[in-house]
């Protein structure tokens, strides 16, 4: 009997370490959570990313030089807070998106994507972001799709999205597991 006890063991063992390693390997554990729900480190990592590609190659345009190695790691700072910053206010709309429209706002926000024509930008994306188009659409344009959306609900019942989502980032509960970031009064700021 107690021959069965250590194979049990060790097999949950293994399989607790096959499982930590997965979570760990595809940084699907949460870098922050926003009324209980989790952004996970590597969505965050991916447009933090990106952000950080996009700014570097307009910095480096704008001032005709290559950016020192402080200048970019200052410039990621900033670009990781207004990423989870980003990242939180989009998960708030989308609980209220999902409240007001249940199953249908993917549709919807593809169907915006869609009219927006945005076939030009498909050759710019991967030298200005660093990622595919499909990516950039998922980290950018399906948020602002889906802002869109929540805008023209709530201007029928005569309310302003600005409005609604300060409202709704005071009200929210967040909970930030990052070093150096912290949410105060409804946004993410850099901790001293």
């Amino acid at each position: 009997m107690r021959r069965h006890h250590f194979y049990i063991g060790l097999i949950a063992l293994v399989l607790l370490g096959a499982g930590v390693f997965y979570v760990l390997h595809n940084a699907l554990y949460p870098v922050a959570t926003v009324n209980g729900v989790m952004i996970s480190a590597g969505e965050f990592q991916r447009v933090a990313l990106a952000g950080l590609n996009f700014y570097v190659k307009t910095e480096e345009a704008a001032a005709h030089r290559q950016l020192t190695t402080d200048e970019v790691s200052t410039l990621y700072a900033e670009i990781r807070r207004a990423t989870l910053d980003k990242l939180l206010g989009e998960r708030l709309i989308d609980g209220e998106l999902g409240r007001r429209f249940g199953g249908e706002v993917l549709a919807l926000a593809n169907q915006k994507i869609a009219d927006a024509h945005v076939d030009r930008l498909r050759a710019a994306v991967p030298e200005l972001y660093g990622t595919t188009f499909e990516e950039f659409q998922e980290m950018l344009l399906l948020p602002e799709a889906k802002q869109e959306l929540l805008d023209e609900a709530l201007k029928s019942e005569s309310s302003d999205v600005a409005i609604w989502l300060a409202s709704a980032r005071h009200n929210a509960r967040a909970m930030i597991f990052l070093p150096k970031l912290q949410w105060s009064n409804g946004t993410v700021e850099i901790a001293e």
